[in-house]
């Protein structure tokens, strides 16, 4: 089976399912490739935020960058090169998205 680039997981929102569907996908996204998991801010339960949050500790360094927008979990997958070039960052979700758009206006102005 090749890489997988983009994995949106979109299924069950059931904790064991979401956990399945996470668990059964994950091993294939390559290298600086990027899951998706769609209704993790879901207000009739949280098992895809289970999931998510699962991923993101079980990958712990292997995780380039997470955020969250509307009511999906973006979690990229490091890359050969990121881990040499680019600082660990602080995947606390709720400060990555200011901190991300912090650390461009630093750079480019």
């Amino acid at each position: 089976m090749g890489q997988i680039a983009l994995l949106h997981i979109d299924g069950n929102r059931d904790r064991a399912a979401a956990e399945e569907d996470v668990l059964l996908w994950s091993p294939h996204v390559a290298r600086g490739g990027w899951v998706v998991i769609d209704d993790y801010n879901w207000r009739y339960g949280d098992g895809p935020k289970q999931a998510g949050d699962a991923l993101l500790e079980r990958w712990g360094e292997g995780a380039a960058r997470a955020f969250a927008a509307g009511d999906c979990l973006f979690i990229q997958r490091a890359g050969a090169c990121d881990r040499l070039t680019q600082p660990r960052r602080n995947l606390a979700l709720n400060s990555f998205l200011y901190r991300d758009r912090h650390d461009r206006q630093q750079r480019y102005g």
